[in-house]
């Protein structure tokens, strides 16, 4: 529930099937959901600026030090080729990687890169 400060917008991501709940800063309560609902809430500011195609969940891995290293070097090698083209950023490129991967084993399934690397 929101005071006439403030609004919050609960909706379902239909991909994730996870709610996505939008606030403005001035908002003192918020709206209540129930542990059902409650599968991941991603918190998005409201702002005047047109929402993002794309809702995003920040989330952490666990990677090595060498797929960190070849992750840097990458980012640094796309940014000199496509400078003013588009901003490129580390989460940019490994979204990307993985859509092409998952791409991949969705077509080829067990003649995939991915499956032939996780079976080895």
């Amino acid at each position: 529930m929101a005071n006439l400060m403030g609004t919050a917008i609960l909706d379902r991501d239909p991909e994730s099937n996870k709610t996505v709940k939008q606030e403005s800063a001035t908002m003192q309560n918020t709206q209540k959901i129930s542990p059902e609902q409650n599968n991941h809430i991603a918190v998005k500011p409201a702002s005047n600026k047109t929402m993002p195609d794309v809702l995003k969940e920040k989330t952490t891995f666990n990677l090595s030090y060498s797929t960190l290293e070849l992750l840097d070097d990458a980012w640094v090698r796309l940014r000199k080729k496509l400078k003013g083209e588009q901003r490129i950023t580390k989460t940019l490129i490994v979204e990307k990687a993985i859509e092409i991967a998952l791409a991949d084993l969705e077509s080829k399934s067990e003649l995939s890169d991915l499956y032939t690397r996780l079976k080895s």
